[in-house]
């Protein structure tokens, strides 16, 4: 164990850095404040390879620069996860997970690493383990990620905005802080002494927007990637758009790359790919460029992709007929799985029919026909997700409400579905997201949830 003092004891935070990632497996960081001039901690990560995903605060007085945000976003890498955390967060800490840990008092500034009076403690692995202390870090990066929203583009360009608001204002702070409070887009956090009167609902809901919202800029990224010109393969139909070469790769992988024989091992590859996301990832998109896999499936999807949008349109999906419909629900994954899964006299079919495309149909049929509990139709409920207030920004809370309020819930119809119609439906903006997307995402090294299988 050290203490570290910087100038004071000439134990300086900058040598401990290099040391430490050097040896270390990732780095979890848990700094409120990052003002831009200190860069150091992330590119050392970056050129030395090892994952990092840094914790700072978010409040009116934009206390982690947006510099160091952006710094984030350029990577387009999972290996490097900034999230933000309201309010409360006002931690010093740096783990090097299987090096060590500083616990102090210096936030990612030039001042406080080089000339400010700061002082904290560098505790090594040994003594790590030594006083089983390991366990309680885990438990506070935990309780912090309970807390945190991961860092995307709109989120960036709020900061900015609110950067912007917050520079004219200085000399008025109350103005300033009035002005942020009007603009949140991560609600308020009271603090830990808080009890929450909030009900199982609503803590799944909070939990799923959450998710929705990390998982989208993962998903950004790697659309990103796999639909650049060094990445694409040559059977992809131009223009095919961004979510839906994801989506595709996604289905590739899952299907010929996690499955092994009858089972999907997902969660074990998390296991081996979590520390090594970005290596996992220039594997899988090496091998996708190389179309020496079977395409077939992937490329029938890409080819009835225009058509499903066409439906889907805002000008054509409360008008379609149960034939148009019954095209566009066999086209979704999420739909044809759980169709696959049902018996096949509750669909309308014979006892002994076992054929999945004519499954798929028939249960596409049934649901033409059903109605929410307050007699809402299937398309006005997709017309709702897709297109109801709140534009793009509220599409997870569109799609949780028609998960679960009555009003628009139709039966067999649950969050995997809804998040694929919204990816076949508005491509250019969402990925398709269901469960298989999910899994193939967790095989990747990327802790996001498994949704429910409808």
């Amino acid at each position: 164990m050290r203490f570290v003092a910087g100038p004071l004891n000439r134990v300086l935070l900058d040598d401990i850095l290099h040391e430490a990632t050097e040896s270390a497996i990732q780095v979890r960081a848990a700094v409120a404040y990052a003002d831009g001039s200190k860069m150091d901690l992330f590119d050392v990560c970056k050129k030395a390879g090892k994952p990092l995903t840094f914790y700072g605060r978010y409040d009116y007085s934009i206390p982690v620069h947006t510099e160091v945000l952006r710094w984030f976003l350029v990577q387009k890498s999972p290996d490097f996860i900034c999230k933000l955390v309201p309010d409360i967060l006002h931690s010093k800490v740096i783990w090097w997970e299987g090096a060590g840990v500083y616990i102090g008092s210096a936030n990612l500034t030039g001042r406080a690493w080089q000339s400010n009076i700061e002082a904290g403690v560098y505790v090594e692995q040994r003594d790590l383990d030594a006083h089983m202390m390991e366990p309680e870090l885990f438990n506070f990066f935990a309780a912090l990620d309970a807390d945190a929203t991961e860092l995307n583009e709109p989120l960036y360009q709020h900061i900015c905005e609110l950067r912007n608001d917050y520079s004219k204002a200085l000399a008025a702070i109350s103005a300033a802080r009035k002005s942020f409070d009007s603009k949140r887009k991560i609600g308020p956090n009271p603090g830990l002494t808080y009890v929450s009167t909030s009900t199982t609902m609503d803590k799944r809901r909070a939990i799923f927007l959450r998710e929705w919202n990390a998982t989208l800029k993962t998903m950004h990224d790697i659309a990103d990637r796999v639909s650049a010109t060094q990445h694409c393969p040559s059977w992809v139909p131009p223009g095919t758009p961004k979510g839906l070469h994801a989506d595709q790769f996604l289905h590739a992988y899952y299907y010929q790359k996690v499955k092994q024989g009858n089972s999907y091992p997902y969660n074990q590859l998390f296991t081996e790919n979590c520390s090594q996301r970005e290596a996992a990832l220039a594997k899988e998109l090496k091998w996708w460029k190389s179309g020496v896999y079977d395409h077939e499936a992937e490329l029938a999807a890409l080819q009835r992709a225009p058509r499903v949008q066409s439906h889907l349109s805002k000008e054509e999906i409360l008008n379609l007929d149960k034939e148009a419909f019954t095209e566009v629900g066999s086209s979704i994954y999420a739909m044809r799985d759980y169709a696959f899964r049902q018996p096949p006299v509750s669909i309308g079919l014979g006892p002994e029919v076992k054929d999945y495309e004519l499954k798929a149909e028939a249960f596409a049929r049934t649901q033409y026909d059903r109605r929410s509990q307050e007699g809402k139709s299937i398309l006005e409920t997709i017309y709702f997700v897709l297109y109801g207030h709140g534009g793009d920004a509220d599409i997870a809370s569109r799609i949780w409400e028609a998960a679960h309020d009555p009003k628009w819930k139709i039966a067999g119809m649950g969050l995997s579905t809804l998040g694929e119609i919204v990816g076949w439906g508005l491509p250019d903006r969402f990925p398709p997201r269901n469960g298989r997307t999910s899994k193939a995402l967790r095989a990747l090294g990327n802790d996001v949830n498994v949704w429910d299988a409808m």
